[in-house]
């Protein structure tokens, strides 16, 4: 467009006003559909850029506009052709996580403090950690594993690359062995010594992936489950390895990617000057999904860090997603069944939440968004929010009995007396305790619900008490007896009723053919340790959706990188 058009001759003021009306949409959000990999309009219509590639000057006029303009959305990413890759590779994550917990309690009563250099400083619970397994031997039962979920597969996976490098070329580690042991009424058990196989260990750590990664570039293939995650192979037809299976033959769940791994993929595949263009990412964790989603906000922070004008919210919803996502229960299949108390002889109505694993998730899902700060988010720039619609006044309740209980239950043990440093490390393991942070992270939610790190839209409630007070009572009694009592007078909630929740579950986190197979929910009885796969899901994966061109490869011309919609 030439200079003296009439167009370039408006006021600058009028230029503007135009462009807000172009670049504007009727609720100014971009959402981004992950099939055709573009930016759309929430109605699911195309975005028109075409003024931008008039001339360079408008482009210049409009550099950031629609980015400033508008929030960019994401979703919770499924499809039937997406939904064996995202069950493999949640069985992959969570091979990973328990081969390096492994590897790093093998090795830990070898390391030196000393050795380990920015990493001790990156992570104050290792050298504890290391003490206690030196000192009382590799033990199942220690306190760092109660530690936030996402800080212990770091700070392990860490620790280990330091350790392999501290070792001379040729050097091969010996596992420290004691007899077994009865510590405070623990027995623990050691291997007899061995030698490791570096080469092993080294494969381990050096592969790297993230849970909030979308893998399409590669199969999780054999070679990967052996060597990044410790997935023994069958050696013969004949034999079978549980690991394996899990890994390979997925059942019939409705297996998603989290919306903030979506957000994670469209970040990394525009520009870095295109990212900084953009200021406002809704994130809405919509259901359920794989690979472990309360952490993979650990994932945004090089974003927030390259462009500190972005602003990124994280819904979760509580009934549709965080309720649902029980940490030890990776195939969902089995999970549905264990929802529905297809186990329990006496089982309650299908209508029920049952409340067993409730407050452990929810404040995994609040620990990991509490520590973002302190693995590098900058403040101010992340909002986890928890979304309780469509039934906020029992959301509201759950909050003000189950979970203000266990934060005062665990605040409470934690204050009693207890004699010796190993009782210190064993009260971390009982069932009162979820996690370091949990107690003062749910008293500023109900402080301030509107605007701090974590957020709600029901009345989280307040403390049911205060441990000083409860305390007071029997100055006498040991924490192993406050354990005892605590617990006794907390347990023992009914169940909330929720009409169609059954339903609700059964539909969004299994597959239609599962559905219609089991439209009033799956079958009572015995279900084995791992689930039924179809024949059909025993085969090969399928060929995987080609993806766009590569980041490299894009368009970075004036005329066009202020406004992607086709990423």
């Amino acid at each position: 467009m030439d200079a003296t058009s009439p167009f370039q001759q408006l006021p600058g003021e009028i230029r503007q006003q135009i462009y807000l009306a172009y670049f504007s949409t009727p609720d100014n959000i971009y959402v981004f559909d992950f099939p055709s990999k573009k930016l759309r309009k929430s109605d699911n219509s195309p975005i028109d850029i075409s003024l931008v590639a008039t001339c360079r000057a408008i482009a210049k006029e409009t550099r950031g506009m629609a980015f400033r303009l508008n929030t960019i959305k994401f979703n919770t990413t499924y499809s039937d052709e997406l939904r064996i890759l995202a069950g493999r590779f949640h069985m992959f994550i969570s091979e990973r996580r328990s081969a390096l917990k492994s590897d790093f309690s093998n090795r830990a009563a070898s390391m030196d403090p000393a050795k380990l250099g920015n990493v001790i400083n990156r992570h104050p619970v290792l050298v504890p950690t290391i003490e206690e397994i030196k000192t009382y031997g590799r033990s199942p039962h220690s306190g760092y594993w109660a530690d936030v979920p996402s800080r212990v597969y770091f700070a392990s996976l860490d620790a280990l690359r330091a350790h392999l490098a501290s070792l001379p070329p040729d050097g091969l580690s010996l596992q420290a062995s004691n007899d077994p042991q009865c510590h405070n009424g623990l027995m623990v058990v050691n291997n007899p010594p061995r030698r490791y196989d570096r080469e092993r260990s080294e494969k381990l750590v050096g592969f790297e992936i993230n849970p909030w990664d979308i893998p399409l570039e590669y199969e999780l293939d054999d070679n990967m489950l052996e060597d990044a995650a410790w997935v023994e192979l069958p050696t013969h037809l004949d034999k079978r390895y549980h690991a394996y299976e899990r890994c390979r033959y997925i059942d019939n769940g409705k297996y998603r990617f989290s919306a903030t791994a979506t957000a994670i993929y469209f970040l990394r595949r525009i520009m870095p000057e295109t990212r900084c263009l953009v200021q406002n990412i809704m994130i809405d964790e919509d259901y359920r999904s794989v690979a472990f989603p309360e952490c993979h906000a650990l994932g945004l922070i090089p974003f927030c860090q390259e462009n500190p004008s972005l602003r990124i919210i994280r819904g979760a919803s509580l009934w549709g997603n965080i309720f649902l996502s029980r940490m030890d229960e990776p195939h969902w299949q089995r999970h549905i069944r264990l929802t529905f108390h297809c186990l329990d002889p006496d089982p309650p109505a299908a209508d029920e939440l049952p409340l067993g694993d409730i407050v452990q998730v929810v404040a995994a899902w609040m620990s990991e968004a509490g520590i973002l700060t302190s693995m590098g988010m900058p403040v101010g720039q992340f909002t986890f929010f928890m979304d309780g619609d469509p039934f906020p006044e029992e959301a509201s309740e759950i909050f003000r009995t189950e979970l203000q209980e266990a934060a005062l239950l665990q605040e409470t043990v934690c204050k009693a007396p207890r004699p010796g440093r190993w009782c210190a490390y064993v009260q971390r393991i009982m069932d009162h305790f979820l996690f370091d942070d949990f107690p003062r992270l749910l008293a500023d939610l109900s402080n301030n619900r509107e605007s701090g790190i974590i957020q709600c839209n029901f009345d989280p409630g307040t403390s049911v008490g205060s441990p000083d007070e409860i305390l007071s009572t029997h100055p006498e009694w040991s924490w192993q007896e406050w354990e005892y009592e605590l617990w006794d007078h907390f347990e023992g909630r009914d169940d909330t009723l929720l009409p169609g929740f059954d339903q609700m579950v059964l539909h969004n986190n299994m597959t239609e053919t599962y559905c219609q197979k089991f439209p009033n929910g799956p079958p009572r009885g015995s279900v084995g340790d791992y689930p039924d796969w179809d024949d059909n899901q025993t085969q090969p994966m399928p060929d995987l959706p080609v993806q766009a061109g590569d980041p490299e490869e894009a368009d970075d011309t004036e005329e066009s990188d202020a406004h992607e919609a086709d990423v």
